[in-house]
């Protein structure tokens, strides 16, 4: 697969006719004229709770509800599947203006299902924001406010929302077939919502069908719109039952099929989990198991601090000249942190800085929308940023874990003294550079210093670059921070409160400084900046794969143990995705990032490269 070398897609051009979208690109309407137009069925009836209001909406944009809703959301029986399942995937290929997303989770929420539904759709071509909104403000659909509010930039990544606690929406702006290979399995439901196979071979080709057949659980169902030959021919090639049924309107037939086999429901297991780190890591994955009714026990210990000793941290995501797999993760990752986050303080960061520093991030800015990255003069903006505040979960257990012992399909967590802490099914270590002390982890500790100061005068931005400077409220500030690799003295320095107040003073002349105390914190960090995150690799099945050379994909790793650290400097901007990642892996529930991301994010990876 040839390298991506710009960052966003291109963006449906939409004509609007009669007050209706039709797609320049694949000459096609999104969805049938068909369809009948006397008034609305009894099928957009049953969504009482969708606000589908007859009074605002015209009867071609109330039979395009209705067509959606036959096709699709009618035809996979999620009344049945979801009342007994823990948690149910559907995957759309063609996600348009999201009205099958927002139509199936109305349906959700009105059956009252306890189970979670992630919902998978696939774009190549996302509508402008502009046309989205012009769209679902016309049709009055419940949570078209929500999906307006989330509707991220087009950049080729994979963004997660949740909706509410019971449903998880994951929009992939990628090509289909490239989307598909990344993306993991037990999927429930398909719906296939492209434009007419005669113009949209992107969605309709036997590569494709293949790959949903890999994906899809026995039993799995499909619906669409098309009944064409040859996308029924080549679905039954990939192994596919079909059928035509019922079409709406006009449209005599649409296609339903599904996977040979008996659908058995998705079940939560129910492990016994201990989190080991108290920090931004092991509270963003004690946040992600709750939300899943997953109780774990959170192990910490301030013995070695942190970076979470540090008050507050910048969000902003880490970008390249050019979109590799890490940088898409960091959009990704700085998306979902902003989402339904109570700490989140949104504020752009301007970061400042000279030479080719400020060049290279200058021709960043050029590839970038001004609504989400700008250079200034001396300076380039990120819009879409803020901060967080740290602040330390009451759920903590202070124990200082020394070892870990397998035993008996269960995990020991033992303390200094020997003893038997707690045994578990599952242990995340997330203890930051202490992580190294439990599994073998390449670590390196980069000490940082920072200030809480009162300032004379206002600064309203955040700044980073030479320093950080974090609004606290009033005359507070966060200033911030050395970089000091392999040293490991706890105690705050008078030379590095100096520097820090010097790099303050050249920014900002003049201003008037009260220090209020000093923070010390130790960033844990990796080779290739990136963190740590996933299983932990069986050391002498990697090690085999290593000597030997084998060109399979190594997926040998110690049952029930998984690391979440390494984070460096970028903790607060990509834990929470990361975590998100480690829930979904442990309940098995598609996962929020693909193949090409994991990978870079795996433990074995260093070793694998070296191997090489």
């Amino acid at each position: 697969m040839p390298p991506v070398t710009n960052y966003l897609l291109a963006q449906a051009e939409i004509e609007w006719r009669q007050g209706e979208p039709y797609s320049n690109r694949h000459q096609d309407i999104y969805w049938s004229r068909g369809a009948s137009e006397n008034s609305l069925s009894t099928s957009t009836s049953r969504l009482s709770t969708s606000r589908l209001s007859t009074s605002r909406l015209s009867t071609s944009r109330g039979a395009a509800i209705d067509e959606k809703l036959h096709v699709f959301a009618h035809q996979h029986s999620l009344e049945q599947r979801g009342r007994v399942a823990d948690h149910f995937t559907i995957v759309e290929t063609g996600f348009g203006f999201g009205i099958n997303f927002l139509l199936t989770a109305n349906q959700w929420l009105e059956m009252g299902h306890r189970g979670r539904l992630h919902y998978v759709a696939i774009e190549n071509n996302p509508v402008k924001p502009e046309d989205l909104i012009r769209q679902l403000e016309s049709m009055n659909l419940k949570f078209s406010d929500w999906l307006i509010a989330h509707y991220p930039l087009p950049f080729r990544t994979r963004f997660t929302f949740w909706l509410q606690d019971t449903i998880r929406l994951s929009l992939v702006f990628e090509d289909a077939s490239s989307a598909l290979v990344n993306l993991t399995g037990n999927i429930d439901a398909w719906f296939l919502d492209g434009f007419k196979p005669s113009s949209n071979s992107d969605l309709w080709n036997s590569k494709l069908y293949r790959q949903m057949m890999r994906l899809s659980k026995p039993g799995a169902t499909l619906s669409t719109y098309t009944v064409s030959g040859a996308v029924r021919r080549e679905l039954g090639y990939a192994g596919f039952k079909l059928e035509k049924v019922a079409g709406f309107g006009n449209k005599a037939e649409i296609l339903i099929g599904s996977k040979p086999g008996a659908w058995v429901p998705s079940m939560d297991a129910k492990p016994r989990v201990a989190i080991i780190g108290a920090g931004i890591a092991g509270i963003s994955c004690h946040r992600a198991l709750q939300r899943r009714g997953i109780e774990a026990r959170l192990i910490g210990s301030a013995e070695v601090p942190a970076s979470s000793a540090i008050p507050a941290l910048a969000i902003y995501p880490q970008l390249g000249l050019r979109p590799e797999s890490r940088h898409q993760f960091s959009i990704a990752a700085n998306a979902y942190v902003q989402h339904d986050n109570p700490q989140f303080t949104a504020l752009p960061v301007e970061w400042r800085g000279t030479g080719p520093a400020l060049s290279r991030m200058e021709k960043i800015a050029e590839q970038m929308p001004d609504t989400f990255m700008a250079a200034g003069a001396g300076s380039v903006t990120y819009a879409r940023a803020g901060y967080t505040q740290v602040s330390a979960s009451k759920e903590i257990e202070e124990q200082h874990i020394w070892k870990l012992n397998r035993k008996q399909n269960q995990w020991a967590l033992l303390n200094n003294a020997g003893e038997t802490v707690t045994k578990v099914d599952i242990v995340i270590v997330a203890a930051g550079m202490q992580s190294a002390n439990l599994i073998e982890v390449p670590l390196s500790p980069v000490r940082g210093q920072a200030l809480t100061v009162s300032l004379d005068r206002h600064i309203p931005q955040l700044l980073t670059g030479a320093i950080t400077l974090i609004p606290l409220g009033g005359e507070k500030y966060l200033l911030g921070s050395t970089f000091q690799r392999d040293l490991l003295d706890e105690h705050a320095r008078d030379a590095d409160s100096a520097m820090l107040l010097g790099l303050l003073a050249d920014q900002f002349p003049g201003v008037g400084v009260t220090v209020h105390a000093a923070h010390v914190g130790f960033r844990a960090t990796t080779r290739d900046r990136l963190p740590i995150v996933g299983p932990i690799p069986d050391r002498g099945a990697l090690l085999d794969h290593c000597l030997n050379n084998r060109s399979t994909a190594f997926a040998q790793y110690q049952p029930g143990l998984y690391a979440c650290t390494g984070f460096g400097s970028h903790a607060a901007t990509h834990t929470s995705l990361c975590a998100e990642y480690l829930a979904s892996l442990i309940c098995e529930e598609p996962l929020p990032l693909p193949h090409t991301q994991t990978r870079i994010l795996a433990a074995e990876r260093f070793q694998l490269r070296d191997s090489r």
